[in-house]
């Protein structure tokens, strides 16, 4: 897909997509309805139209929350950009390596593990100060780290260019691991 089309179709789908997993998508009629009878119905919330990312961005992968604020990836530089789901504003939060940070997913101790491509590396940041926590280098050579979940005690990360899965084990209170693990 063309750039200016793929900037165009992410914003057509993820800020809508994005608006309504934030503001609980339920019609007015239905919220209404759940409204005590004397008090009026909330109006819905403004929703920003865009989110205005620096020059040359080229987002990638999103993560949601926690609160309302969503999490974007820059595939040009690896930058992490964090906006605000109620006004659209929002700033680089951790600066990237240069190489491209792809699927992001944040946990319930403020981090967010992002994929990070053909580096083949994977990140865990700090939500707070946008502090590398830890890096781990997962592939050497041709390799395109693409995605990541978070299932059970451990991050699991997908290699496009390689038959395997990478997982960093997650130990006692989601401590990290020293190094992750193939399969």
């Amino acid at each position: 897909m063309r750039p200016a089309i793929r900037k165009t179709a992410f914003r057509a789908l993820i800020v809508p997509l994005a608006a309504a997993l934030l503001l609980g998508a339920q019609p007015a009629a239905q919220a209404a309805a759940h409204q005590p009878a004397h008090q009026p119905a909330r109006r819905p919330a403004h929703k920003p139209a865009a989110f205005p990312l620096p020059d040359g961005f080229q987002p990638e992968g999103i993560a949601i929350g926690p609160g309302p604020h969503a999490y974007f990836g820059s595939r040009a530089t690896g930058d992490v950009y964090q906006a605000d789901l109620r006004t659209g504003e929002g700033s680089v939060i951790s600066k990237g390596p240069g190489t491209p940070t792809l699927g992001l997913k944040t946990d319930g101790h403020g981090r967010l593990f992002a994929a990070g491509g053909t580096g083949g590396d994977a990140r865990v940041i700090d939500l707070r100060t946008g502090a590398v926590l830890k890096s781990y280098r997962l592939a050497t050579g041709a390799a395109f780290v693409n995605d990541v979940i978070l299932m059970g005690d451990a991050a699991y990360f997908t290699d496009s260019a390689n038959p395997v899965l990478y997982k960093l084990p997650l130990g006692r209170g989601g401590a990290l691991p020293a190094e992750a693990v193939s399969s």
